[in-house]
């Protein structure tokens, strides 16, 4: 894995802090790139999951 910086706000961190706790931030942040990716790459896989 290679270390990336990235730029949130104060905001999206505390929300995203209040759902997994403040040790699970890069987890969720890696999960939810990596599910962005594979929808945005296999649109039609996605489609079946309610997502637009």
């Amino acid at each position: 894995m290679k270390p990336t910086t990235i730029r949130l706000t104060t905001d999206t961190i505390r929300r995203i802090e209040a759902l997994v706790g403040n040790r699970r931030l890069a987890l969720f942040i890696r999960e939810a790139v990596e599910n962005e990716l594979q929808r945005r790459e296999n649109p039609e896989a996605s489609m079946g999951q309610g997502n637009p």
